[in-house]
């Protein structure tokens, strides 16, 4: 799916009278980080396409926005929902986060066993956690 690009008066128009969340990819034209955004989120685009508007603007054509919006780097995909800034993610994409590699601890160093106390102390914090869930 082809993302719209817009200039600076006609993002604020659309964010003011968009009903569904909308997706702004803040990119530059000849950045390598960007294109690689740029193509991920045409996939995205196309998935969403009846639940979330997607649109591109060129932080080097249109500086207003980026800086009314305080975008610090390029690229960076801000989500708006009723005109308000709801999220934002930004910076490389080009590698893949794993979740065994993040909470895998220090590396070389072995994990000690718990001792009773320890492990009772973290029966009772769990228990509080379930608790307090939705």
């Amino acid at each position: 799916m082809h993302v719209p690009t817009v200039t600076d008066e006609m993002l604020d128009k659309v964010l003011q009278a968009a009903a569904s969340p909308v997706f702004v990819e803040f990119t530059e034209a000849d950045s390598v980080v960007s294109a690689k955004l740029r193509r991920r989120v045409e996939v995205t685009a196309e998935e969403f396409d009846d639940r979330v508007i997607f649109l591109r603007l060129f932080v080097d054509e249109n500086p207003g926005p980026a800086t009314a919006w305080r975008i610090d780097s390029s690229p960076m995909l801000v989500v708006f929902k009723r005109g308000r800034e709801i999220g934002r993610i930004g910076g490389d994409v080009s590698s893949e986060w794993s979740a065994s590699a993040g909470f895998a601890g220090t590396p070389g160093k072995p994990r000690r066993a718990l001792t009773p106390w320890e492990k009772y102390a973290q029966v009772l914090l769990l228990t509080n956690e379930f608790m307090f869930v939705d």
